[in-house]
């Protein structure tokens, strides 16, 4: 069994507490300046005014409290990484390989589901097409899905050795990647990791 590690973002609200001194004539002079401090952060304050020394600043870990989504301009404020530093998961987009899908283009939905859209009728704009192939994703476990992502996404970043273009994953015996346009399939060991040095001659 292997270890794999992983890491969660939590954003959170929380106090700080500096505490400083002010150097003044009387307690009252003091005090009106310190007051002023409302509207900046005292050790921007230190710098410019040398009446001011920092002694020491503490976090106050009683007033933490979680930040909800919608407090945070609808974005994530839990985020599950892995040890790479690659987002596999967050509270709003969900899984990374369900929004993966979701965000796919026609192309590639017909290259992993081996639907075609021209198979359905364009009349509804493509909806039958679209369901189809939701259906397809989610009869499959989440083990699966995960599969499949992380291979069309290993597939983005590899070309084929004849043409030169992007690859999409196979699903043909043991072959990793696929060329749409040459009809091959190939072993991981048999693509290229970047694209064909003849740029002129592709198309996408």
């Amino acid at each position: 069994m292997t270890r794999y590690k992983f890491s969660q973002d939590r954003k959170h609200t929380i106090w700080t507490r500096t505490h400083f001194t002010i150097d003044a004539p009387t307690q009252a002079e003091a005090i009106a300046k310190a007051a002023t401090l409302v509207g900046q952060d005292v050790e921007d304050a230190e710098a410019e005014d040398e009446r001011i020394s920092i002694e020491e600043s503490e976090t106050l870990y009683d007033t933490m409290d979680e930040i909800p989504v919608e407090d945070n301009d609808g974005n994530s404020t839990i985020d599950i990484i892995f040890d790479n530093g690659d987002d596999l998961a967050d509270n709003v987009t969900g899984a990374v390989w369900d929004y993966w899908w979701k965000e796919s283009d026609d192309e590639v939905l017909e290259s992993i589901t081996g639907l075609r859209r021209s198979d359905f009728d364009p009349a509804d704009g493509c909806r039958a097409f679209t369901k189809a192939c939701e259906e397809w994703w989610n009869k499959h476990s989440d083990l699966e899905k995960i599969e499949i992502w992380m291979q069309q996404t290993a597939a983005a970043q590899r070309y084929c050795p004849h043409c030169g273009r992007r690859l999409s994953g196979s699903h043909v015996g043991d072959y990793a990647f696929q060329c749409k346009y040459c009809d091959e399939d190939f072993y991981s060991s048999e693509v290229l990791t970047s694209p064909s040095a003849r740029p002129s001659d592709l198309t996408e």
